[in-house]
């Protein structure tokens, strides 16, 4: 397996300067078995150096350009001149507490592969590649699982002392469909879920990220389902019954399947694909709190606005992906309903200033097919249907929103003094406006309704 050809000269020059220094550099990890695998997009390496103390190794790497230690405790060294190359000295590990930094670490000087791999999760991320000669080395027989497609762990009792792990069997699931977890693996999984609680929230939010944007989202989370480790908002999806004649694949959780498929297919069209993704998995958020007994889910878009917001940004901190993922779910049923009512503009309109600034409207659109066709049965004529009212809706009236004829210093010269209810005022006059109004009867209008 060759290595430095794929890389620029000072990829070689860097490990020859750990070489000539008496230490040892070998690949480890994923980018061995995406490229045993032959699969594309991994650009993270692994590097995992034998016989340097951290010190001499932070010299070496400085001698290449700006370094950045990650983690004092594990000694993780940064290139800024390779930033896609985690540099990390080989080390055993025991765990001492419930939180991610509680162990204690002994550096390998010697090759021990067999000690240094058995902190790894999976035996398929455990393969070394010596970069010289392109030679593997297995100490955990990971190729053999490569072969056999199996997601197994290495050793029960280390793989127990990060419960993150769990998430990243399932995150491995949704990369590898074709695999399979081995009930060992599986059983063990499922004896840590209580140990999540443990795990930050950022940690969390970077697994199920990364799980989304994999393959096959639908099987990481059917696995997390099967032993109990969803969030509880998810977890209810599946509690949550539908329409058979509308859905006839079963409760809302199976819809979520299917929507996250489909939508992890066609990703990449998406303007922002992470957060495409992850309101294809909170686009049923709200059906939960309003479902009837009948499966009808009455107003579940606009219920699920602030819970998928809340669920985002309780779990990320990122206020623009969940202003984007609220928006998303607030608005995905709008579109085509109003394109099986007859191609009504004001829909389209409407929602283009609500998404103004902050959601592509080709982005929801992309949504909205990919919750049509999540179901058990397709409607070929209604997605046809659908997108004839977006081409024609975006060649009427284009992507942005129209802007308002009146302002708030409109108000202000007709005597209205500033308070809380302008942006009421503005939203209603924005309202008339999209029924065709000019701006001396939106005027005449809110003389008429609202008080001075």
């Amino acid at each position: 397996m060759e290595f430095f050809s794929h890389f620029s000269p000072i990829v070689k020059a860097v490990f020859d300067a750990i070489k000539y220094s008496g230490g040892d550099a070998y690949i480890v990890g994923g980018y061995v078995r995406d490229e045993w695998l032959k699969l594309k997009g991994n650009k993270d390496i692994d590097v995992e150096v034998y016989g340097l103390e951290p010190q001499h190794l932070h010299i070496i790497l400085k001698k290449f350009g700006e370094t950045q230690q990650i983690g004092r405790s594990f000694s993780v060294f940064k290139l800024a001149s390779l930033p896609n190359f985690d540099f990390a000295l080989a080390r055993k590990e025991k765990k001492t507490g419930d939180g991610h930094r509680d162990f204690v670490m002994e550096y390998l000087t010697d090759k021990n592969f067999k000690e240094a791999c058995k902190r790894r999760d999976l035996t398929i991320n455990s393969i070394l590649l010596d970069p010289y000669i392109g030679e593997l080395i297995d100490p955990n027989g990971g190729v053999q699982d490569l072969e056999n497609k199996i997601i197994r762990l290495i050793d029960e009792n280390t793989f127990k002392e990060d419960p993150l792990r769990v998430l990243r069997v399932a995150r491995m699931q949704a990369k590898l469909p074709e695999f399979h977890i081995d009930p060992q693996t599986k059983r063990v999984c499922k004896e840590m879920t209580g140990q999540l609680i443990h795990l930050s929230k950022e940690r969390i939010f970077q697994e199920y990220s990364k799980l989304l944007l994999s393959t096959q989202p639908s099987l990481g989370l059917s696995f997390l389902y099967e032993i109990n480790a969803l969030p509880k908002p998810l977890y209810l999806l599946a509690k949550t019954i539908q329409r058979a004649d509308f859905h006839p694949e079963g409760n809302v959780f199976n819809h979520t399947l299917l929507v996250v498929d489909l939508a992890a297919l066609c990703k990449d069209k998406a303007f922002y694909p992470l957060g495409f993704m992850w309101s294809a998995l909170l686009h049923d958020i709200g059906k939960p709190a309003v479902t009837t007994n009948q499966g009808k889910a009455p107003n579940h878009d606009l219920i699920g606005e602030p819970l998928a917001y809340k669920f985002m940004y309780d779990l990320s901190g990122n206020k623009s992906l969940s202003t984007y993922v609220s928006l998303m779910v607030r608005c995905h049923m709008v579109l085509m309903n109003a394109s099986r009512q007859g191609m009504k503009s004001y829909p389209y309109l409407k929602v283009l200033k609500r998404l103004e600034g902050r959601v592509s409207i080709d982005d929801l659109a992309l949504l909205c097919k990919c919750d049509k066709m999540g179901r058990a049965r397709i409607d070929c004529q209604s997605i046809e249907n659908f997108n004839a009212y977006i081409d024609k809706m975006k060649k009427n009236y284009g992507m942005i929103a129209l802007p308002p004829l009146v302002s708030g210093q409109d108000l202000k010269d007709l005597g209205y003094l500033p308070n809380p209810a302008f942006s009421k005022i503005l939203e209603d006059a924005y309202d008339k406006q999209l029924s065709g109004k000019d701006k001396q009867q939106l005027i005449n209008y809110i003389l008429s309704k609202y008080e001075r």
